[in-house]
């Protein structure tokens, strides 16, 4: 069984997947708007969960799926365009928040 999250048409990926020899990275391709976003975080949860169910979805009670879903688990890190942003979890990012540094070249 597949988190709800992920687009119908997607299922059949997730039910394909084996979690006891997973690799070690994923390219997701296709076209824009068929949910690959929306998988990948799915996956990364399920992932990442401390204690997942016989069907390797995320038990939403362990400290990782806690973390994951605040935006602060430490093994996440989402590469992610600026349009997708607010679909991470705690998707509110200020980009602005830091004034930028500028490198300086004594010489």
């Amino acid at each position: 069984m597949r988190p709800q999250a992920i687009a119908p048409w997607l299922h059949a990926v997730w039910d394909s997947l084996d979690f006891h020899s997973f690799p070690n990275a994923m390219l997701l391709h296709g076209q824009s708007g068929m949910g690959k976003f929306e998988f990948a975080i799915s996956l990364s949860k399920a992932l990442l969960c401390e204690s997942p169910d016989s069907q390797n979805r995320p038990c939403n009670q362990c400290e990782a799926c806690h973390w994951f879903d605040s935006g602060n688990h430490p093994d996440f890190i989402a590469l992610t365009p600026e349009t997708h942003r607010k679909y991470l979890p705690q998707g509110n990012f200020d980009i602005d928040s830091e004034p930028s540094k500028k490198l300086i070249n004594p010489r």
